[in-house]
Formats: structure tokens, sequence, C-alpha cells
């Protein structure tokens, strides 16, 4: 089962597909975003010159070598960071979708086996500094409509608000917990507090009982982190921004989170999300993955959750992304709020290559 080919596609979207094709069969997989044509470029470059001269003639079912093999290419320079992990992520769920189709088994399966059929989502919402409330109110019953059952309110990102409006954010958060009444209530600070800001606000907060409260001080404060952490009674949860077992290690012992986020589309790909899985298992930690890419990332991401054994809370998803939907011959099946797990080979999702080939740079 020889690999003959390995090629990114680097997208108008600003995502990046990644195809690895053996014996005639092509698996996709999918690269963390990027929010410019030369930076979604950059990755795909990764890719295709780094990477892809590396790999062909690999028997593509050894996926485990292929990761190490892409990871000591890559890494002693520059380090295990950004497109580099993000080039080995696509490949590596490429991989995954590749031999689960050559076998004729989802990817589930190749991991051991799915625990869970359907998975909850919450739906995240928010995340723009210019939103009225009344938006946010409005996003909240379209997917209420939809049978979502969990919610995630995101304020605007950290470098455009370090304190900047605490008390509006706890009026967001009291009228969307007001609309939504039991249902469950997340908040994504978005790296916006200082500890200082974020343990007082957590304490404001005590009484909508939330899920979590994501990034509540700068993601790389670990020591910030830690001390929320210990000071509140909320879950803390974060992780989108880091990358390898090794930072979620340190993120969990030494920021002392409680709810690991790793994105399968930059921490290292299946093969490492399910090691970063089994440290949340051990070190007793939940495991909600971040995720924005609605396709194939939320696909790979979803068949490593649906083999954790213990219940699960809701994961993430921000919306479907039509422009990505429309590349495949059939979208993802969500229904109800909840991902429903398919027993198609792979990851399930089918290609159409024509439209491919035309959405790409």
């Amino acid at each position: 089962m020889k690999i003959t080919k390995v090629r990114a596609y680097p997208l108008r979207s600003h995502a990046v597909w990644v195809e690895v094709e053996a014996a005639g069969v092509s698996g996709f997989g999918e690269c963390y975003p990027n929010r410019a044509d030369w930076a979604t470029r950059l990755t795909a470059d990764v890719v295709n010159e780094g990477l892809a001269s590396a790999v062909v003639g690999s028997d593509c079912r050894d996926i485990d070598v292929i990761w190490h093999l892409c990871y000591r290419k890559l890494t002693p320079r520059q380090g295990d960071k950004g497109p580099y992990m993000a080039a080995i992520s696509g490949l590596d769920i490429a991989l995954w979708d590749l031999v689960g189709k050559v076998q004729g088994v989802p990817v589930h399966q190749l991991l051991g086996g799915a625990h869970h059929d359907r998975i909850p989502l919450y739906a995240s919402i928010g995340g723009s500094a210019d939103r009225d409330l009344d938006e946010y109110l409005t996003e909240v019953r379209r997917f209420a409509d939809r049978g979502f059952a969990a919610f995630k309110v995101r304020t605007h990102w950290g470098a455009h608000r370090v304190d900047v409006d605490p008390v509006r954010d706890l009026a967001v958060l009291r009228a969307v917990r007001a609309e939504i009444g039991d249902c469950a209530l997340g908040f994504d600070v978005n790296n916006g507090y200082t500890p200082k800001t974020a343990i007082s606000q957590c304490r404001r907060l005590a009484d909508l009982d939330l899920f979590h409260i994501e990034e509540p001080v700068a993601q790389h404060d670990l020591a910030g982190m830690a001390q929320v952490a210990r000071a509140v009674d909320i879950p803390v949860a974060a992780g989108e921004q880091e990358y390898t077992r090794w930072q979620f290690r340190d993120l969990a012992l030494r920021g002392e989170v409680d709810v690991l986020q790793p994105d399968v589309t930059k921490c290292g790909g299946i093969t490492e999300l399910r090691k970063i899985m089994h440290l949340a298992d051990i070190l007793g930690r939940r495991l909600v993955p971040h995720q924005n890419q609605a396709t194939i990332g939320l696909a790979a991401s979803m068949a490593v959750v649906a083999c954790w054994p213990l219940p699960l809370p809701p994961q993430e998803f921000l919306g479907e992304q039509p422009e990505l939907d429309d590349l495949l011959e059939e979208p993802p099946r969500i229904e109800n709020g909840s991902w429903v797990l398919g027993d198609e080979p792979g990851l399930g999702l089918r290609v159409k290559r024509a439209s491919l080939e035309a959405e790409s740079l």
C-alpha cells in the first residue's frame, strides 16, 4: 500500500485540504485555516515542498511511523508550532481517512471502536467586537430552533480587548442565560482578562452554572491560568493554541486547567489528538476539542472523541461552512444538535474533485 501522491490544496476560503493517494484511493485531511491567501499558501507549501517527497513511497498504514518522520523533518530548528504542525496534522488526517477507505471501515473503528454514536454539540456564538445583544440572541434562537441544547458565548479575542468591558460581557451572558433557560452555557473570554479580572468575573458568574470558562487569561500565561483555576469553581478550559501532547501536559500540570481543547487540524492530527485524549484520561481532565472547521476537521475530531469511554460533554460547533460543504457530495450529518457518527469508510466524506480544483488558489 505505497503512497503515490501527496498534495495540499490552498483554498479561497483560506482552508487547506490535503490529499494522500495509495492504490488508486484518496484520503483527505485538513490543516488549520489561515486568514490570508499568503498564509494559506504557506501551509500548503509546507506539505507540498516539505513533506510530500519524504512521504511518497511509504506504506500508508504506517501512520505513526510517517508522523514521526514528518515531525523529525520539520521541527528540529523551527519548533513544533504554526504551519509546520498544521501541515503534519492535515497529512495525518488524510492518512487515517485513506486507510479507513482502503480497509472499508470508519476511522473510529481503526481507533478501537466508538463508545458513542451521537455526540452532543454546543453552538459557539459571538466573537465579534461590534456584535450587539440582539445579534447574540438571534443566533441563539437560530441554533435552538435546530435542536441545540448547549451554547457558548464568545467575546472578541484578547489582542483587541484586554479587560475592555467585563460589565458588558456579564450582561450578554445573563441575557443569553435568560433566553436559553436550563440549557448548558459556557463562556469563552478569548484571552481577554487579566488573572485578577478573571477571578472577579467568575465570582459574578457563579449563579449562571457555566460548564466552563475558556481562555480566561492570555493562553501562554500558564501561571495566570493556574492562578484563576485555583481561585474559582467554574472549570477552566484552554488549548486551542497549543500543539502536541507535551504542550498539553504543561497546560494541564502547570496551567492547572480542567478541560483540554486541542484542535485536530493543528495539534498533530488524529494520531496526536488520540494521545492527548489518553493524557486527559490519565490526568482526570475533560476533553473538548477546539473546532472551527465544520467538514473534514470536525469529522476527524468527532472520530476521536467518539472513542472516549466516559460520558461526553457537548463539543464545539460554530456552524456550517457552505463554501466547504459545496466541495463534498454530502455535508456531515448534524441532527437535533448532535453529530451523527456514520459507518462509512474513512471519515465518511466524499470530496468532489472538480469543485476542489476550482476552489483552489
